[in-house]
């Protein structure tokens, strides 16, 4: 039985939206209202087609390139148990359901990961632990608890940025984010302004914190924050990789704690 489902305002904007084709994204939106509460339905592609497109005579030769290309961008999962076709929407979570019902149908299965040794240049290339000066800032930031934020821990700086940022939720679409934040800033310009955000509202309610995503989404790292005392000055993340200014910056944060 079909149910209502609801499409955000920001879906047309998507970029894994904009990397497929119009009728991969009509797919995408025609399956959530035939899936289950749990987001799931059966998949053979024939039945799929008459049930999503009943007056397209073309649809069951084409429909499952546009599965094939809602896979490839992380949309769906399909699968197969005992020869019989699923399929699972990605992140349904998106999807808000008073009284859900419990699917009848099985999930995925489990990945299987196979484990290999690493490299001789892996293990050379293994992040070092974080420097004082990370340990000491994540402390203050977060409490009692110490957070390793050290920027040489990834690529993109984004693992830093999570660390820092005092709300801690929908990480996917603050990764997504944050690609796309790099491109308007540096990554020392948005970890420096994360840090002072954090700083500037640490011991509030959290429901006073904006999203990270929000944040990234609005360069709110531009923004002028006054700081409460006491808490030490921010890292310079402009040098964050010399380890000459990093341990200047302990310095100088033990000498204001």
């Amino acid at each position: 039985m079909a149910r209502i489902r609801t499409i955000k305002p920001e879906f047309q904007n998507s970029q894994s939206m904009g990397r497929v084709s119009r009728d991969a994204r009509l797919t995408f939106i025609e399956l959530w209202p035939q899936c289950d509460d749990a987001g799931r339905i059966r998949a053979n592609s024939r039945m799929l087609a008459s049930v999503l497109f009943p007056y397209d005579v073309d649809a069951p030769d084409l429909i499952d390139g546009w599965l094939t290309e809602l896979e490839n961008e992380g949309c769906l999962v399909r699968y197969k148990i005992d020869k019989d076709e699923y399929l699972q929407i990605s992140h349904w979570d998106h999807q808000k359901i008073d009284h859900p019902q419990p699917s009848k149908l099985p999930l995925p299965p489990a990945k299987k990961t196979k484990k290999t040794r690493p490299s001789v240049r892996e293990q050379q290339e293994k992040p070092r632990e974080p420097s004082s000066v990370v340990r000491a800032v994540s402390s203050t930031v977060s409490g009692s608890r110490t957070v390793p934020i050290s920027p040489a821990d990834a690529d993109d700086g984004f693992d830093a940025f999570y660390a820092i940022y005092p709300k801690k939720v929908a990480r996917r679409k603050a990764e997504q984010a944050y690609a796309s934040a790099l491109k308007r800033a540096t990554a020392a310009a948005i970890l420096a302004g994360a840090q002072r955000y954090a700083l500037s509202v640490t011991g509030k309610d959290p429901q006073y914190i904006a999203h990270p995503t929000t944040w990234l989404n609005h360069d709110r790292w531009l923004d002028d924050v006054e700081l409460p005392q006491g808490q030490g000055p921010p890292i310079n993340w402009d040098a964050y990789n010399n380890p000459e200014e990093i341990e200047n910056q302990r310095r100088l944060l033990e000498q204001i704690q």
